[in-house]
C-alpha cells in the first residue's frame, strides 16, 4: 500500500512541475512624421512577452521620448493599435516595427 501511495505523490508531483514559458520578442517603435525634435527620429527597441498589453509599450515609448502617451497614434501594419491588443492578438512577432505618428499640439512633459 505504501508502494502505490508512493507512486500517486511522484504523479501528482510530475503534474505540478508543468511550466507555461512565455514568449518574448523584440519590437522596434519608430516615429512617421516630420518632426522638429532629432531624439525622436532614433528608432526605440523593447523587448515584451507576446501577452502583454501593448498600453505598456505605447507608455513607455511617449516616456522615453518626454511626450504623454495621448500624444501619438500607434499603428501596426495598417492597423491602428488599441491599449488592450497584445503582440500575440494582433499577429505581431520578432523584428517587427510599430509605427508612431505625433498629434499636432502636444508639447513636451
Amino acid at each position: 500500500m505504501e508502494k502505490y501511495a508512493k507512486l500517486l505523490d511522484k504523479e501528482e508531483e510530475e503534474e505540478q512541475v508543468v511550466v507555461v514559458k512565455e514568449e518574448w520578442i523584440k519590437v522596434t517603435v519608430v516615429i512617421l512624421a516630420a518632426v522638429e525634435d532629432d531624439h525622436l527620429l532614433e528608432p526605440r527597441n523593447f523587448r515584451i512577452k507576446k501577452s502583454t498589453k501593448l498600453i505598456n509599450l505605447k507608455r513607455e515609448y511617449s516616456y522615453r521620448v518626454g511626450y504623454p502617451p495621448h500624444s501619438f497614434r500607434f499603428y501596426f501594419g495598417d492597423r491602428k493599435i488599441a491599449n488592450s491588443d497584445t503582440p500575440q492578438s494582433i499577429g505581431m512577432g520578432e523584428g517587427d516595427t510599430v509605427v508612431a505618428i505625433r498629434k499636432h499640439g502636444c508639447t513636451l512633459l
